[in-house]
């Protein structure tokens, strides 16, 4: 759904609709921002957003990935160069989010 947001679901709806769902939106990543810069004392709201939407966008991608279509998955599981590609969502993305973050915190500490 995270990847169908703007292209598919913001349209054809009405503005009003849309609003909510950004107003909706907006609040749950106040309150993730304010969660991560209690739980990361070294991340300012900025950088804590910008975490939150680097998450949104690999946990979209992830999904595919992770849940490819039967003839992709009988393709991966069957071709050795391409094996690779398929993952597991949560320890991939656990993975990538905490890549994210180790970046976030030495961009942080280099602006100390």
């Amino acid at each position: 759904m995270l990847g169908h947001a703007q292209l598919n679901l913001e349209r054809g709806v009405t503005q009003q609709q849309v609003r909510d769902f950004k107003v909706t939106t907006l609040d749950a990543v106040d309150r993730i921002a304010r969660a991560l810069t209690t739980a990361l004392p070294w991340t300012d709201r900025g950088q804590a957003v910008d975490v939150i939407a680097g998450t949104t966008a690999m946990a979209a991608q992830q999904w595919q990935t992770s849940n490819p279509p039967e003839t992709l998955a009988r393709l991966y599981a069957e071709d050795p160069l391409l094996a690779h590609v398929a993952s597991e969502f949560v320890p991939r993305l656990t993975g990538l989010v905490t890549l994210l973050l180790a970046g976030a915190s030495t961009a942080s500490q280099g602006e100390a």
